[in-house]
Protein backbone atom coordinates (compact mmCIF):
# COMPACT_ATOMS: atom_id res chain seq x y z
CA UNK A 1 0.00 0.00 0.00
CA UNK A 2 1.10 3.63 -0.42
CA UNK A 3 0.75 6.17 1.78
CA UNK A 4 0.86 9.44 -0.64
CA UNK A 5 -0.05 11.74 2.84
CA UNK A 6 3.46 11.23 3.72
CA UNK A 7 5.10 12.04 0.59
CA UNK A 8 8.84 13.35 0.48
CA UNK A 9 10.24 16.80 -1.25
CA UNK A 10 10.48 14.82 -4.46
CA UNK A 11 6.31 14.00 -4.29
CA UNK A 12 6.78 10.74 -4.02
CA UNK A 13 5.04 8.34 -1.59
CA UNK A 14 6.15 5.59 0.92
CA UNK A 15 5.14 1.80 0.58
CA UNK A 16 4.16 -0.03 3.15
CA UNK A 17 3.62 -3.54 3.56
CA UNK A 18 0.35 -4.68 5.37
CA UNK A 19 -0.55 -7.85 6.56
CA UNK A 20 -3.70 -9.04 7.98
CA UNK A 21 -5.40 -12.06 9.50
CA UNK A 22 -8.77 -12.73 10.74
CA UNK A 23 -9.56 -8.86 11.00
CA UNK A 24 -6.13 -8.18 12.63
CA UNK A 25 -3.60 -6.39 11.07
CA UNK A 26 -0.03 -5.21 11.14
CA UNK A 27 1.77 -3.01 9.34
CA UNK A 28 5.76 -1.52 8.64
CA UNK A 29 7.74 0.51 6.01
CA UNK A 30 9.13 -1.30 3.28
CA UNK A 31 11.82 1.49 2.68
CA UNK A 32 11.02 1.72 -0.92
CA UNK A 33 9.07 4.81 -2.33
CA UNK A 34 6.77 5.47 -5.51
CA UNK A 35 5.67 8.59 -7.61
CA UNK A 36 1.83 8.37 -6.63
CA UNK A 37 0.68 8.46 -10.15
CA UNK A 38 2.29 5.20 -11.28
CA UNK A 39 0.99 3.29 -8.10
CA UNK A 40 -1.55 0.68 -8.80
CA UNK A 41 -3.85 0.25 -5.46
CA UNK A 42 -5.93 -2.67 -6.93
CA UNK A 43 -2.75 -4.94 -7.50
CA UNK A 44 -0.23 -3.44 -4.91
CA UNK A 45 2.38 -2.95 -7.62
CA UNK A 46 3.87 0.01 -9.80
CA UNK A 47 1.92 0.75 -13.20
CA UNK A 48 5.64 2.53 -14.53
CA UNK A 49 7.66 1.12 -17.21
CA UNK A 50 11.13 2.06 -16.35
CA UNK A 51 13.86 -0.12 -14.85
CA UNK A 52 13.62 1.25 -11.69
CA UNK A 53 9.66 0.68 -11.43
CA UNK A 54 10.48 -3.01 -12.72
CA UNK A 55 13.28 -3.80 -9.79
CA UNK A 56 10.81 -2.03 -7.41
CA UNK A 57 7.73 -4.72 -7.95
CA UNK A 58 10.41 -7.69 -7.91
CA UNK A 59 10.89 -6.62 -4.62
CA UNK A 60 7.39 -6.08 -3.45
CA UNK A 61 7.32 -10.22 -4.88
CA UNK A 62 10.38 -11.22 -2.97
CA UNK A 63 8.14 -9.73 0.31
CA UNK A 64 4.79 -11.91 -0.65
CA UNK A 65 6.61 -14.90 -1.18
CA UNK A 66 8.87 -14.72 2.01
CA UNK A 67 5.68 -13.79 4.03
CA UNK A 68 3.66 -16.44 2.19
CA UNK A 69 6.85 -18.94 3.76
CA UNK A 70 6.84 -17.58 6.96
CA UNK A 71 2.96 -18.43 7.32
CA UNK A 72 3.80 -21.94 5.97
CA UNK A 73 6.30 -22.63 8.55
CA UNK A 74 4.32 -20.91 11.48
CA UNK A 75 1.52 -23.78 10.42
CA UNK A 76 3.62 -26.74 10.45
CA UNK A 77 5.32 -25.71 13.16
CA UNK A 78 2.03 -24.73 14.89
CA UNK A 79 2.68 -21.94 16.39
CA UNK A 80 0.46 -19.16 17.23
CA UNK A 81 -0.18 -16.69 13.24
CA UNK A 82 -1.48 -13.54 13.51
CA UNK A 83 -0.16 -10.46 11.74
CA UNK A 84 2.64 -8.98 14.47
CA UNK A 85 3.91 -12.57 14.33
CA UNK A 86 4.26 -12.76 10.69
CA UNK A 87 6.02 -9.07 10.67
CA UNK A 88 8.37 -9.97 13.78
CA UNK A 89 9.83 -13.16 12.21
CA UNK A 90 9.68 -11.48 8.52
CA UNK A 91 11.75 -8.28 10.29
CA UNK A 92 13.85 -10.40 12.90
CA UNK A 93 12.66 -9.23 15.59
CA UNK A 94 11.80 -12.45 17.28
CA UNK A 95 15.07 -14.69 19.17
CA UNK A 96 17.22 -17.09 17.11
CA UNK A 97 17.15 -20.71 17.67
CA UNK A 98 18.32 -21.82 20.76
CA UNK A 99 21.64 -22.92 20.92
CA UNK A 100 23.50 -25.66 22.04
CA UNK A 101 26.14 -24.63 24.27
CA UNK A 102 24.19 -21.43 25.48
CA UNK A 103 21.22 -24.06 26.94
CA UNK A 104 23.95 -26.08 28.36
CA UNK A 105 25.66 -23.12 30.10
CA UNK A 106 22.10 -21.97 31.36
CA UNK A 107 22.55 -25.45 33.34
CA UNK A 108 25.48 -25.07 34.90
CA UNK A 109 24.08 -21.16 35.84
CA UNK A 110 21.63 -23.60 37.83
CA UNK A 111 24.01 -25.35 39.55
CA UNK A 112 26.16 -22.97 40.23
CA UNK A 113 23.20 -21.44 42.30
CA UNK A 114 22.97 -24.61 43.62
CA UNK A 115 26.76 -24.73 44.40
CA UNK A 116 26.46 -21.20 47.01
CA UNK A 117 23.28 -22.91 48.53
CA UNK A 118 24.63 -25.73 49.57
CA UNK A 119 22.95 -27.98 47.72
CA UNK A 120 26.09 -29.66 45.87
CA UNK A 121 29.28 -29.99 46.40
CA UNK A 122 31.97 -28.10 44.04
CA UNK A 123 33.34 -31.16 42.75
CA UNK A 124 30.14 -31.46 41.18
CA UNK A 125 29.52 -27.74 39.90
CA UNK A 126 33.66 -28.21 38.40
CA UNK A 127 32.52 -31.10 36.54
CA UNK A 128 29.62 -29.55 34.76
CA UNK A 129 31.49 -26.81 34.06
CA UNK A 130 34.22 -28.40 32.54
CA UNK A 131 31.92 -31.02 30.63
CA UNK A 132 30.56 -27.26 28.83
CA UNK A 133 34.26 -26.36 28.19
CA UNK A 134 34.49 -30.11 26.32
CA UNK A 135 31.13 -29.72 24.54
CA UNK A 136 32.19 -26.04 22.74
CA UNK A 137 35.80 -27.41 22.26
CA UNK A 138 34.46 -30.70 20.34
CA UNK A 139 31.75 -28.14 18.37
CA UNK A 140 34.48 -25.89 17.18
CA UNK A 141 36.79 -28.99 16.26
CA UNK A 142 33.56 -30.79 14.30
CA UNK A 143 31.44 -28.10 13.60
CA UNK A 144 33.63 -25.14 13.07
CA UNK A 145 31.73 -23.21 15.45
CA UNK A 146 31.83 -23.17 19.05
CA UNK A 147 28.09 -23.21 19.46
CA UNK A 148 24.95 -24.76 17.60
CA UNK A 149 21.34 -24.71 17.33
CA UNK A 150 20.57 -27.94 19.87
CA UNK A 151 17.85 -28.69 17.11
CA UNK A 152 20.84 -29.36 14.92
CA UNK A 153 22.38 -32.07 17.58
CA UNK A 154 22.02 -35.28 16.54
CA UNK A 155 22.68 -39.48 17.56
CA UNK A 156 25.71 -39.40 14.88
CA UNK A 157 27.12 -35.79 16.43
CA UNK A 158 26.64 -37.90 20.36
CA UNK A 159 28.75 -40.70 19.48
CA UNK A 160 31.23 -38.07 18.19
CA UNK A 161 31.55 -36.42 21.42
CA UNK A 162 31.96 -39.49 23.48
CA UNK A 163 35.08 -40.54 20.93
CA UNK A 164 36.38 -36.98 21.39
CA UNK A 165 35.90 -37.58 25.36
CA UNK A 166 37.28 -40.48 25.45
CA UNK A 167 40.03 -40.16 22.79
CA UNK A 168 41.43 -36.65 22.78
CA UNK A 169 40.58 -35.76 26.25
CA UNK A 170 41.73 -39.43 27.63
CA UNK A 171 38.62 -39.98 29.73
CA UNK A 172 38.34 -43.30 31.07
CA UNK A 173 34.66 -44.82 30.64
CA UNK A 174 32.93 -43.94 34.07
CA UNK A 175 34.05 -40.36 33.33
CA UNK A 176 33.06 -39.84 29.68
CA UNK A 177 29.08 -41.57 31.01
CA UNK A 178 29.16 -39.27 33.33
CA UNK A 179 29.48 -36.32 30.94
CA UNK A 180 27.39 -38.19 28.00
CA UNK A 181 24.78 -38.25 30.83
CA UNK A 182 25.49 -34.34 31.17
CA UNK A 183 24.57 -33.80 27.78
CA UNK A 184 21.44 -36.11 27.85
CA UNK A 185 19.97 -33.77 31.05
CA UNK A 186 20.43 -31.25 29.01
CA UNK A 187 18.20 -32.56 25.95
CA UNK A 188 15.47 -33.33 28.40
CA UNK A 189 15.29 -30.15 29.03
CA UNK A 190 15.20 -28.86 25.67
CA UNK A 191 12.32 -31.45 25.03
CA UNK A 192 10.28 -30.41 27.79
CA UNK A 193 10.55 -26.63 26.67
CA UNK A 194 9.96 -28.10 22.73
CA UNK A 195 13.09 -26.62 21.90
CA UNK A 196 13.84 -29.55 20.18
CA UNK A 197 11.74 -31.44 17.33
CA UNK A 198 13.30 -35.15 18.72
CA UNK A 199 15.39 -37.05 20.89
CA UNK A 200 19.16 -37.78 19.33
CA UNK A 201 19.33 -39.90 22.51
CA UNK A 202 16.55 -42.54 21.25
CA UNK A 203 17.82 -46.37 21.89
CA UNK A 204 21.42 -45.04 23.46
CA UNK A 205 22.51 -47.08 26.35
CA UNK A 206 26.01 -45.80 28.62
CA UNK A 207 26.96 -47.90 31.23
CA UNK A 208 29.73 -47.38 33.93
CA UNK A 209 32.31 -49.72 35.15
CA UNK A 210 32.08 -50.94 38.41
CA UNK A 211 35.11 -50.02 40.19
CA UNK A 212 37.62 -52.30 42.04
CA UNK A 213 38.65 -50.92 45.16
CA UNK A 214 41.95 -52.22 46.80
CA UNK A 215 42.51 -52.28 50.25
CA UNK A 216 46.38 -51.80 51.56
CA UNK A 217 47.65 -54.44 54.51
CA UNK A 218 49.58 -52.85 57.87
CA UNK A 219 52.85 -53.62 55.88
CA UNK A 220 52.43 -51.58 52.53
CA UNK A 221 51.03 -48.23 55.36
CA UNK A 222 53.69 -48.46 57.40
CA UNK A 223 56.02 -47.91 54.25
CA UNK A 224 54.21 -45.15 53.15
CA UNK A 225 53.95 -43.95 56.54
CA UNK A 226 58.13 -44.74 56.97
CA UNK A 227 59.10 -42.39 53.76
CA UNK A 228 61.60 -39.23 54.78
CA UNK A 229 59.43 -36.45 53.22
CA UNK A 230 60.85 -33.44 55.01
CA UNK A 231 62.70 -32.38 51.90
CA UNK A 232 59.78 -32.53 50.09
CA UNK A 233 56.91 -30.51 52.34
CA UNK A 234 54.24 -30.79 49.51
CA UNK A 235 54.55 -34.83 49.86
CA UNK A 236 54.54 -34.56 52.44
CA UNK A 237 51.02 -32.93 52.80
CA UNK A 238 49.47 -35.55 50.92
CA UNK A 239 50.60 -38.46 52.48
CA UNK A 240 49.86 -37.08 55.73
CA UNK A 241 46.44 -36.41 53.90
CA UNK A 242 46.31 -40.34 52.65
CA UNK A 243 47.01 -41.44 55.95
CA UNK A 244 44.55 -39.63 57.83
CA UNK A 245 41.93 -41.04 55.46
CA UNK A 246 43.16 -44.65 56.40
CA UNK A 247 42.95 -44.02 60.19
CA UNK A 248 39.85 -42.05 60.25
CA UNK A 249 37.74 -43.60 57.06
CA UNK A 250 36.89 -40.32 55.88
CA UNK A 251 37.19 -39.87 52.00
CA UNK A 252 39.28 -36.87 50.90
CA UNK A 253 36.33 -34.53 50.56
CA UNK A 254 35.18 -34.66 54.16
CA UNK A 255 38.65 -34.45 55.48
CA UNK A 256 39.37 -31.44 52.86
CA UNK A 257 36.26 -29.40 54.74
CA UNK A 258 37.02 -30.95 58.05
CA UNK A 259 36.99 -27.99 60.45
CA UNK A 260 37.83 -27.69 64.29
CA UNK A 261 34.27 -27.04 65.76
CA UNK A 262 33.53 -30.86 64.11
CA UNK A 263 36.46 -32.11 66.62
CA UNK A 264 34.64 -32.56 70.34
CA UNK A 265 35.33 -34.06 73.59
CA UNK A 266 33.00 -36.23 75.20
CA UNK A 267 32.85 -36.82 79.08
CA UNK A 268 35.61 -39.42 79.26
CA UNK A 269 38.23 -36.80 78.00
CA UNK A 270 38.79 -38.63 74.34
CA UNK A 271 38.58 -36.53 71.43
CA UNK A 272 35.71 -37.21 68.17
CA UNK A 273 35.15 -36.05 64.50
CA UNK A 274 31.87 -35.35 64.27
CA UNK A 275 30.94 -34.06 60.96
CA UNK A 276 27.80 -35.06 58.55
CA UNK A 277 29.48 -36.95 55.21
CA UNK A 278 29.82 -34.86 51.87
CA UNK A 279 27.77 -38.14 50.16
CA UNK A 280 25.14 -39.26 52.17
CA UNK A 281 25.01 -36.32 54.47
CA UNK A 282 24.73 -38.44 57.65
CA UNK A 283 26.57 -37.58 60.54
CA UNK A 284 29.99 -39.93 61.47
CA UNK A 285 31.34 -39.91 65.22
CA UNK A 286 35.22 -41.04 64.40
CA UNK A 287 37.41 -41.53 67.69
CA UNK A 288 40.17 -39.87 67.11
CA UNK A 289 43.03 -41.55 67.46
CA UNK A 290 47.01 -41.38 68.38
CA UNK A 291 48.44 -41.05 65.01
CA UNK A 292 45.51 -38.98 62.75
CA UNK A 293 45.76 -36.60 66.29
CA UNK A 294 49.46 -35.96 65.65
CA UNK A 295 48.94 -35.24 62.01
CA UNK A 296 46.11 -32.63 63.53
CA UNK A 297 48.77 -31.28 65.48
CA UNK A 298 51.35 -30.74 63.28
CA UNK A 299 48.78 -28.93 60.58
CA UNK A 300 46.95 -26.87 63.45
CA UNK A 301 47.92 -23.00 63.29
CA UNK A 302 47.07 -21.13 66.25
CA UNK A 303 45.38 -18.57 64.89
CA UNK A 304 43.00 -20.56 62.58
CA UNK A 305 39.80 -20.99 63.40
CA UNK A 306 39.83 -24.62 61.96
CA UNK A 307 42.02 -26.99 59.50
CA UNK A 308 40.69 -26.98 56.08
CA UNK A 309 42.76 -24.28 54.57
CA UNK A 310 45.99 -26.05 55.70
CA UNK A 311 44.73 -29.59 55.49
CA UNK A 312 43.72 -31.02 51.61
CA UNK A 313 46.20 -30.45 49.31
CA UNK A 314 44.63 -28.64 45.63
CA UNK A 315 42.40 -31.36 44.15
CA UNK A 316 41.55 -34.94 44.84
CA UNK A 317 43.15 -35.88 41.39
CA UNK A 318 46.21 -34.06 42.50
CA UNK A 319 46.68 -35.77 45.73
CA UNK A 320 46.06 -39.05 44.08
CA UNK A 321 48.79 -38.50 42.05
CA UNK A 322 51.24 -37.35 44.39
CA UNK A 323 50.26 -40.01 46.48
CA UNK A 324 54.61 -41.66 47.62
CA UNK A 325 54.73 -45.30 47.98
CA UNK A 326 58.09 -46.91 47.90
CA UNK A 327 60.64 -47.73 51.12
CA UNK A 328 62.64 -44.37 52.86
CA UNK A 329 65.39 -45.19 50.58
CA UNK A 330 63.90 -45.14 47.37
CA UNK A 331 60.48 -42.99 46.56
CA UNK A 332 60.56 -44.77 42.98
CA UNK A 333 59.25 -48.02 44.99
CA UNK A 334 56.40 -50.36 43.40
CA UNK A 335 53.66 -49.71 41.13
CA UNK A 336 50.66 -49.42 44.24
CA UNK A 337 47.31 -48.44 43.42
CA UNK A 338 47.47 -46.22 46.72
CA UNK A 339 45.35 -43.32 46.35
CA UNK A 340 42.46 -41.57 48.71
CA UNK A 341 39.86 -43.80 47.43
CA UNK A 342 40.96 -46.96 49.02
CA UNK A 343 42.53 -45.27 51.84
CA UNK A 344 38.75 -45.71 53.96
CA UNK A 345 39.29 -49.27 53.74
CA UNK A 346 41.86 -49.57 55.56
CA UNK A 347 40.31 -48.58 58.70
CA UNK A 348 38.09 -51.70 58.70
CA UNK A 349 41.22 -53.73 58.35
CA UNK A 350 42.79 -55.49 55.44
CA UNK A 351 40.21 -56.85 53.36
CA UNK A 352 37.96 -55.27 50.71
CA UNK A 353 34.70 -55.55 52.25
CA UNK A 354 33.99 -53.40 55.10
CA UNK A 355 32.91 -55.15 58.57
CA UNK A 356 31.67 -53.86 61.56
CA UNK A 357 32.88 -50.65 63.29
CA UNK A 358 34.59 -52.45 66.55
CA UNK A 359 37.10 -54.02 63.93
CA UNK A 360 37.41 -50.87 62.73
CA UNK A 361 38.57 -49.89 66.21
CA UNK A 362 40.06 -53.07 67.07
CA UNK A 363 42.69 -52.48 63.98
CA UNK A 364 43.26 -49.18 64.26
CA UNK A 365 44.48 -48.95 67.69
CA UNK A 366 46.68 -51.81 66.53
CA UNK A 367 49.07 -49.31 65.63
CA UNK A 368 51.26 -48.49 68.51
CA UNK A 369 52.82 -44.82 68.86
CA UNK A 370 55.25 -42.94 70.77
CA UNK A 371 54.84 -39.44 71.89
CA UNK A 372 56.75 -38.26 68.58
CA UNK A 373 55.05 -36.32 65.63
CA UNK A 374 57.38 -38.09 63.27
CA UNK A 375 55.15 -40.41 61.60
CA UNK A 376 58.73 -42.56 60.71
CA UNK A 377 58.41 -43.15 64.15
CA UNK A 378 55.07 -44.98 64.28
CA UNK A 379 55.92 -46.96 61.42
CA UNK A 380 58.58 -48.96 63.50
Amino acid sequence: MMRSARSTRTGEAPIYARITVSGQRAEFNINRNVAPENWNTAKGVSKGRSKRDIELNKYLESIRARISEIHAQLVKDEELINPVVLKNHYLGNIAGPRMLVETFNGVIAQYKEKLEMGDICLCTFLRWERCGKYLSEFLSKREGSPDIPIKKLTSGMIDDFEHFLRVTKENGNNAAVKYIRYLKKVTRIALANKWMDEDPFINKRYTRTQAKREALNEDELKRIMSLNLTELPSLEKVRDTFIFCCFTGLAFVDVSTLSKTQIVEDENGERWIKKPRQKTGEISSIPLLGIPAKILEKIQRPSDGGFKRHYAPGNLQSANERIPTGDSDSRQGEETSDDTHCAPYFRHGVTQKPRAYRVYLEDARSFRHSDHTDLRQDAR
